[in-house]
């Protein structure tokens, strides 16, 4: 009979040592697509700026040739 209260206590303990990892996994995995998401988010915005930056470059270089060609 003591034997079994034992046991159960190990099990009760084991299984809530379980559950204890499951949750500490979960929020980790949780984390990393958080910080894989603000990467994605980060180049998207740095190809956002260079793309404005080149096309502002383009459009002064279009309007350099209607100048010349105006002349």
């Amino acid at each position: 009979m003591n034997n079994e209260y034992i046991i159960i206590l190990l099990l009760s303990v084991i299984i809530c040592l379980l559950f204890y990892v499951l949750l500490k996994s979960k929020n980790n995995t949780d984390n990393q697509k958080n910080f894989e998401i603000e990467k994605i988010n980060q180049n998207i915005q740095s190809l956002l700026n260079k793309t404005f930056e080149q096309n502002g470059y383009v459009n002064s270089k279009i309007d350099e040739i209607g100048n010349l060609t105006k002349k």
